[in-house]
């Protein structure tokens, strides 16, 4: 891996949605004999920003909890962990005063995802079982569409800026969630932005369909007399919504309509890898600034944003020493906001819900260290087939039938595999055919795995705890 870094057929740096493990094994990401200590430094700083956000989410039921010991050479104790990355100042604050400015991270207990206390009697065979064969996903960009959500990305912190100066008085909190439930403990369907009582989404403006999909999805979960704007920076084929354009908005100030047409200009190059790079630190100052944002008040916040702009429309060059001098904070693709009993709130949505928002990634669902499934459904089958003592007994002649193949250091099986069973049984999830099985139903998988009902019950438990962690 070293080699192949080294002459740069892989890139150094970690990939949005990369794990930084594989069960104990640290990623070459963040293994400082694969890439140089200040590279495996800085992605495990992005890494974390991305995918944790805040120190009071840091518990030993991560799946991740002991790579991160590891990479930080720190023993496997909360404190140390907590401690090490206090000092590194890399995660928000735990602070009350900082909850103003960022959202509580300590969510309320339904909204945690704690692992759950397994029945009695359960038989320790499953639990070990279940542990050993950790589940996850695997996040598969197409590179060439990285440049199409990068300058999105960036023209929503822009728009976050303008929401700011405009009403430099209020509260803004980016990625709102506008479906909340106190009983079920899930938050989802996030806007942009919220500033005061007006929830604002934001799109670049060349897909109408999704444009005016996402419309309608966020007026049905609002109510009649919330404001809400949806800002575009171009409009491309007619639209049924209404919306504004950006550049009316900013029409009578100085500089916002220089850094969109900055914006602009750099999408059209972002195409390549430095343009695409220049494209991102945009976007990373922009997003840094926004999230101090409630920090600032009033005159200072007007003056601190007007500050900014100059930097960015005088030059783009000196944005890396711009961003030096803000609090520095990865752009986290997954964090999110939600208001509950009158506290705002900082969590993370899971991955399946932003696939759910824009298919950015391709997802595999992994079973163990290296097996891949194309779909969830299968992978979880396969975890219920794992706890099954009577499948468990044949697994190799099992997974022959899967149409596992090789690619690179993983095994991923075909699109829609077939399971042997135990008993010469060929079942399938997908398709019916000459000596092959379809299951259709919950009652026929359960008929398929043999598990007792509290066994059952653990293994659903698990996948809801650990499945969709990236």
């Amino acid at each position: 891996a070293k080699a192949l870094v080294d002459r740069k057929f892989l890139p150094s740096e970690i990939p949005e949605g990369h794990s930084i493990s594989k069960g104990n094994r640290i990623s070459n990401y963040v293994h400082p004999e694969v890439v140089d200590d200040t590279i495996a430094t800085a992605n495990l700083k992005r890494w974390l920003q991305g995918n944790v956000g805040a120190l009071g989410e840091i518990t030993t039921n991560m799946p991740t909890f002991g790579a991160l010991c590891s990479a930080l050479k720190v023993q496997k104790s909360v404190l140390a962990l907590k401690a090490k990355l206090s000092d590194l100042g890399w995660l928000l604050p735990e602070g009350q005063g900082d909850a103003a400015v960022y959202g509580d991270p300590n969510l309320p207990d339904v909204f945690l995802k704690k692992e759950k206390e397994r029945a009695e009697g359960l038989g320790s065979r499953v639990a070990e079982l279940a542990k050993k064969h950790e589940l996850g996903v695997e996040l598969v960009r197409d590179r060439r569409r990285e440049s199409t959500f990068a300058k999105g990305e960036a023209f929503e912190q822009l728009v976050g800026l303008y929401l700011g100066y405009t009403y430099p008085h209020e509260k803004l909190w980016g990625q709102y969630c506008l479906s909340v439930d106190g009983e079920g403990g899930t938050f989802a369907v996030r806007a942009d932005w919220k500033i005061g009582e007006r929830v604002v989404e934001v799109k670049w403006g060349g897909a109408p369909l999704n444009i005016e999909e996402t419309y309608r999805k966020h007026k049905a979960l609002l109510s009649s007399d919330t404001p809400y704007q949806l800002i575009l920076l171009r409009q491309g084929a007619p639209l049924e919504v209404p919306f504004t354009k950006f550049d009316d908005l900013v029409a009578s100030h100085d500089l916002f309509p220089k850094a969109a047409s900055l914006l602009v200009t750099s999408s059209i190059e972002g195409s390549s890898e430095e343009p695409l790079s220049r494209l991102r630190l945009l976007r990373d100052v922009l997003y840094c600034f926004n999230l101090e944002q409630n920090r600032l008040c009033g005159d200072e916040r007007r003056e601190k944003i007007n500050e900014l702009l100059a930097c960015i429309c005088r030059d783009s060059s000196t944005l890396e020493e711009r961003l030096a001098g803000l609090p520095s904070r990865a752009f986290a693709t997954l964090a999110a906001t939600f208001e509950q009993d009158g506290t705002v709130y900082r969590g993370r949505i899971s991955i399946p819900q932003y696939q759910e928002e824009t298919e950015r990634f391709k997802l595999l669902w992994r079973l163990g260290y290296d097996l891949y499934f194309e779909h969830r459904e299968d992978r979880d089958l396969a975890l219920y087939l794992e706890c099954s003592e009577e499948f468990y007994k044949t697994r190799l002649s099992a997974y022959d039938a899967l149409g596992v193949s090789k690619k690179g250091d993983v095994r991923v099986t075909k699109e829609k595999p077939i399971f042997k069973l135990h008993d010469g049984r060929a079942v399938s999830l997908h398709e019916s055919g000459e000596g092959i099985e379809k299951l259709d139903s919950a009652e026929a998988i359960r008929e398929v795995v043999t598990l007792s009902a509290d066994d059952w019950a653990f293994v659903q438990s698990y996948i809801a705890e650990r499945g969709y962690e990236a």
